[in-house]
């Protein structure tokens, strides 16, 4: 049981540590992301100290979403630049979308349309 635990926290590491370097992310923006503050994500990354299952669930899907992303706009610096402008379909920037799963879901099914040049 021990074990299993030790497995999944650090693969939960290596999912953090992945979209901070996939990402470019700071901690700071990657925290506001999670909804965990800057000192706990830190701790987490350095100590092993305990995150919410949920807060790992979401960086899961923040990993996919990031990997749509690179697949559709050719490159991370691209996506980021995309994230980053509003746009009319969503009414706000896309990156303020990644703050929940079911945002992160509407900017992947936006990235579907792109790939067949359906858009809005």
């Amino acid at each position: 049981m021990e074990d299993t635990k030790q497995a999944e926290d650090s693969s939960s590491r290596i999912t953090l540590t992945k979209l901070i370097e996939i990402t470019g992310l700071t901690s700071v923006r990657l925290s506001c992301l999670l909804d965990v503050s800057d000192p706990a994500l830190r701790k987490y990354l350095k100590e092993g100290q305990t995150l919410n299952a949920g807060v790992i669930e979401h960086a899961r899907h923040l990993l996919l979403v990031f990997d749509k992303g690179v697949e559709t706009f050719g490159s991370i610096q691209e996506f980021s630049a995309w994230l980053s402008h509003e746009h009319t379909i969503f009414g706000i920037q896309p990156y303020e979308l990644l703050k929940s799963v079911s945002g992160i879901n509407l900017v992947v099914e936006e990235l579907i349309r792109i790939d067949y040049g359906i858009t809005v």
